[in-house]
């Protein structure tokens, strides 16, 4: 009987020490596997932060490449970096490879193991851009009577714009990018309407030959640019009708039916008629100016009650901007419905941005009218609110929402737009 039972047990050690191998090797296969994971996703994360950073650098690919090397070693050092294809398209394609050392599985005779993850930035179909530049009076405040010092606002705007054009048209040579460009006040015709005694008849309506259409030409480009001039006056200001001109002039003739649409605007949130629109026959924006009447309507972006008390800023005044806010804010989301991007550059919005989020829980808090923002609300967080609310960023983000405190930080933004738009992960 003792020896039966010591045959059972000299039969069952061979088998756990089979069993315990095969333990072991699945222990180790699942906590290598688990290493090589990580090491893969830590990998294609510095592919990407690789990539985002040499596109920066085309057409000069060896920049490109060399950029791409230098950032990938700074942030993952056992990892290698080549380019499997000629950046094209404005587009750089990195492959990385990294070995990984085994712990368990070095006693099955993998000692180490090679993995790899690829990476592609840059532009992934044509993209049709329509820039529309804020032309009020408030950009014409600080300027010189030349409007080319440093703190002009429109001088900076236009120094934006241009390099703007020159950064992703200058890195486009296959013409996957458009740009068009137009400026807004409160009105837009075939003349200027500016019916106020004693004014400067330019402080008029924005004309619409002065639109540019979409274009790889950069010298149309910055002719169209450079026209600005910030005056304003008499229209006052109407974001809506800009919106509204941007989604006609970025999806017009010109533009190409499977490309990616943007719309990229200057405004500081704050609708407002004119000092001078204190009558039904000033009201602003000039009544069937803007857009042209159909059937006579007035048009979806003109509020349909003149203001009274365009002086004193009374609470007809605010009524009749807080039209135009909500119309504004309906606009762009409209826009946004038909898969446009809009970026909005924030000029002056004063008061620190907390970094809270477009607040649409109630209109009242998208605008708000002219006098309780200046005179009630001081730190203009309602104009702020709007900004937000009006560009289409991420939810949870103000990803397409760039603020631009003073007049040298208008090219930062537009940069900063710039970057978001071209130098984008597509792989």
């Amino acid at each position: 009987m003792n020896l039966l039972k010591n045959k059972e047990r000299a039969q069952v050690l061979p088998i756990m020490a089979l069993l315990l191998v095969a333990f072991l090797g699945l222990l180790g296969l699942a906590i290598d596997g688990g290493r090589l994971f990580i090491a893969r996703t830590e990998l294609s994360r510095a592919l990407d932060s690789a990539a985002l950073a040499g596109i920066v650098e085309l057409p000069d690919v060896n920049a490109a490449e060399g950029k791409a090397i230098a950032y990938l070693a700074d942030n993952l050092p056992d990892a290698t970096a080549s380019f499997p294809a000629t950046a094209e398209d404005y587009q750089l394609r990195v492959q990385g490879t990294r070995t990984v050392d085994m712990i368990f599985m070095d006693a099955f005779g993998f000692g180490t193991v090679d993995i790899s993850a690829a990476a592609t930035a840059g532009f992934g179909v044509p993209i049709d851009i329509t820039i529309v530049l804020d032309d009020t009076g408030t950009m014409k405040s600080g300027c010189n009577s030349a409007q080319t010092n440093s703190n002009c606002p429109i001088k900076q705007a236009k120094d934006a714009s241009n390099a703007f054009v020159d950064d992703l048209l200058g890195t486009n040579p296959t013409g996957i990018l458009q740009i068009g460009v137009l400026r807004f006040r409160g009105c837009y015709g075939d003349q200027r309407y500016n019916p106020v005694s004693g004014e400067d008849p330019d402080r008029g309506c924005v004309l619409f030959s002065e639109f540019q259409d979409l274009t790889t030409n950069k010298t149309a480009l910055h002719a169209a640019i450079n026209n600005a001039y910030g005056k304003g006056g008499f229209p006052g200001t109407n974001i809506c009708a800009g919106l509204d001109e941007g989604w006609n002039l970025v999806t017009g003739l010109d533009s190409r039916p499977n490309s990616a649409k943007v719309i990229i605007v200057l405004s500081d949130g704050d609708n407002r008629y004119s000092d001078g629109a204190q009558s039904d026959s000033r009201g602003n924006p000039v009544p069937n100016v803007y857009p042209l009447p159909q059937n006579g309507g007035t048009g979806d972006c003109m509020e349909p009650n003149p203001s009274q008390n365009g002086s004193n800023y009374g609470s007809d005044y605010d009524d009749r901007v807080d039209g135009l806010d909500d119309l504004t804010y309906a606009k762009a989301l409209e826009i946004m419905a038909a898969d446009i991007e809009i970026y909005v550059a924030g000029y002056k919005v004063s008061g620190s941005d907390s970094g809270a989020l477009c607040d649409e829980s109630t209109v009242t808090n998208i605008g708000g009218g002219y006098r309780r923002q200046r005179f009630s609300n001081p730190t203009d967080s309602r104009d702020r609110n709007m900004n937000k609310c009006i560009a289409s960023s991420t939810p949870g983000t103000n990803d397409h929402y760039f603020e631009a405190p003073a007049p040298e930080d208008i090219p930062a933004a537009f940069n900063a737009i710039a970057s978001s738009i071209a130098f984008r992960l597509i792989e």
